[in-house]
């Protein structure tokens, strides 16, 4: 699971930047991690992280992160997932957080 910290930092920042581009854009959601200003280097224990959904008022932001090289396995290996829930507002209230292909003793607490 230590593995797994290097993806969870990664979503944090994304995540925190997402939060950002909506507070100073009236609720619009960014719709590419670029445009977040969300990293997605590749790194020893991430294969990358990608953002889909948002651009408009309300569209939920779907970030997720992909390990590698932690033991879980070439074919298991976890994938992260945080999904944005709004209000009417189209503020961010929380996240969703999702484990996805992984195997439960990988799975970070946050996550299950």
């Amino acid at each position: 699971r230590s593995k797994m910290s290097e993806g969870l930092a990664a979503l944090a920042a994304c995540k925190t930047s997402v939060q950002d581009y909506v507070s100073s854009h009236a609720g619009t959601t960014p719709g590419t991690a670029a445009l977040a200003g969300c990293s997605t280097v590749t790194t020893q224990f991430n294969a990358g992280l990608s953002l889909s959904g948002g651009g408009a008022p309300g569209t939920a932001v779907v970030i997720q992160v992909i390990s590698q090289n932690t033991g879980a396995g070439a074919a298991t290996e976890c994938s992260l997932r945080l999904t944005s829930n709004q209000a009417a507002t189209f503020e961010i209230t929380s996240w969703t957080a999702t484990a996805l292909t992984c195997p439960s003793k990988y799975v970070p607490s946050s996550f299950r």
